[in-house]
């Protein structure tokens, strides 16, 4: 059982880090893109907490 767990933990950490990765290199390479999915998430989460 703490195999199969620690298994599991492992996939998730490179599966985490893959993640971060990837998404660090994105914003790297279009910040401007990042700036406004970020305002637009901010603005969607407003609209629903206002709700």
């Amino acid at each position: 059982m703490k195999d199969k767990l620690s298994d599991t933990q492992d996939a998730f950490v490179r599966k985490y880090r893959n993640a971060a990765d990837t998404t660090d290199d994105f914003v790297r390479e279009n910040p401007w893109k990042a700036i406004v999915v970020a305002a637009l998430g901010g603005v969607i989460v407003g609209m629903l907490v206002s709700r």
